[in-house]
């Protein structure tokens, strides 16, 4: 997603899926040096990865979805391949909407799976200036199966921010973005039985994580919960459990 960044405002993305949001700043009000924008903030664009291969079930889905959204604003739409554009497109075709809406952007970007608000990028604003972060991903330490490819995804976020000229930093830890969620200011909340579990980071720390996390995020709260609801494969991503709805 892009930002717009002007004098009287800074726009980031974060996403559902994807979201580019842009931020005003009230007068007095103070905004840390680095920080990840809050997803109530107002939003430009939503990114999909569109499914293809082992979650065909869910492409009517998204494209009901796909149709909601390019009511209101832009939509960036990832495939995998000619096929699996002519599949989105005839999709969307079937649940009356346009391929060719003006809101839509295509953008051939290989990947693994539909789940991009997992392996999709984290848009920081650093200096007023915006930056993509590309964490690891590994399919949810093979939850769903060893077999369940994710070295596509994994690059997801790069190709991202080349095609729309962000810089890049790609963090050596393995953390789904379903398990993060910021106040837009100072705090991120996340579930430490994910960035804690030994299939994704072998021997990590909370120590080791507040650091991390600090570091990354602009933070200076990181608020853990523990636990991993029943039949979550998961191990429990945040955004099923509790979100802000304010600073």
């Amino acid at each position: 997603m892009i930002p717009r960044i002007a004098s009287s405002s800074i726009v980031a993305l974060l996403f559902i899926v994807f979201v580019i949001v842009g931020a005003t700043v009230s007068a007095g009000e103070t905004i840390p040096v680095k920080r990840v924008p809050a997803e109530w903030e107002p939003q430009e664009a939503i990114w999909l990865q569109w499914p293809g291969r082992w979650e065909k079930s869910y492409e009517s889905s998204f494209a009901r979805l796909s149709n909601v959204i390019v009511q209101y604003e832009t939509l960036h739409i990832l495939y995998d391949s000619p096929s699996v554009l002519a599949e989105a497109r005839s999709s969307i075709k079937r649940e009356n909407g346009d391929p060719d809406h003006p809101n839509i952007r295509w953008h051939w970007i290989e990947n693994d799976s539909a789940w991009m608000r997992d392996n999709g990028p984290i848009y920081v604003i650093e200096d007023n200036k915006m930056r993509v972060q590309n964490w690891a991903f590994n399919a949810w330490g093979g939850a769903f199966g060893a077999d369940i490819p994710f070295r596509l995804d994994n690059q997801v976020p790069s190709k991202v921010a080349k095609t729309v000229g962000l810089p890049v930093d790609v963090i050596d830890i393995v953390h789904e973005r379903g398990n993060l969620e910021f106040n837009g200011v100072d705090t991120v909340i996340l579930n430490w039985s994910v960035i804690g579990d030994s299939r994704r980071n072998q021997g990590y720390t909370k120590e080791r994580a507040i650091t991390d996390l600090k570091k990354h995020f602009g933070v200076s709260k990181v608020v853990f919960i523990e636990g991993v609801p029943e039949g979550d494969l998961t191990n429990g991503h945040i955004d099923g459990i509790a979100r802000f709805i304010n600073p």
